[in-house]
């Protein structure tokens, strides 16, 4: 099963051009961002790399947006920033890496990002705009993943409390 499976955040991010740059920036301020401080510091190391990307292009694009004469020019530049960005964190981290980061730098790594992005004219916006079911996102898993150490911290004080009425007992 591949990383971006497990959970649905739209990695990597379509790669920029004139078919969906208007996308791009019309609906900037309705796709989703992502805060990663909620995972597990194990186990999601790749999950926070491609939150982290999404969210510093999302930043990027919306400079770019301000000027209408370079928008496309500017995001694709931006695009091509976080590419390189992303794959030399990836390369960096243990495990296993993105597919597209094994490939050459550059055009080929490009290539490879922009044939594996699962919406590349960027018409989803995390629901906004999209009537389909979703899989879980990263919301949801840092919702469930709270609420375990919530339930799991109640459970350690409830068996304390348990044990020590019992010795008194």
């Amino acid at each position: 099963m591949k990383q971006t499976e497990v959970l649905s955040i739209s990695f990597p991010p379509g790669r920029p051009d004139s078919s969906n740059i208007a996308n791009i920036c019309a609906h900037h301020k309705i796709r989703p961002r992502y805060m990663p401080k909620c995972l597990p510091r194990t186990g999601y190391g790749w999950l926070v790399r491609q939150s982290k990307a999404i969210n510093v292009l999302e930043r990027e694009y919306n400079q770019c947006c301000k000027d209408k004469k370079s928008q496309q020019r500017c995001a694709e530049k931006k695009w091509k920033k976080m590419v390189d960005k992303f794959c030399k964190d990836e390369k960096k981290s243990k495990g296993q890496q993105f597919e597209c980061c094994g490939k050459k730098k550059g055009e080929e790594q490009y290539s490879c990002f922009a044939a594996s992005a699962p919406d590349p004219q960027y018409r989803s916006t995390g629901g906004a705009l999209s009537t389909t079911a979703a899989p879980p996102t990263l919301d949801t898993l840092c919702e469930t993943h709270t609420a375990l150490q919530s339930t799991f911290i109640y459970f350690l004080s409830d068996i304390s409390d348990h044990e020590s009425q019992s010795k008194q007992g």
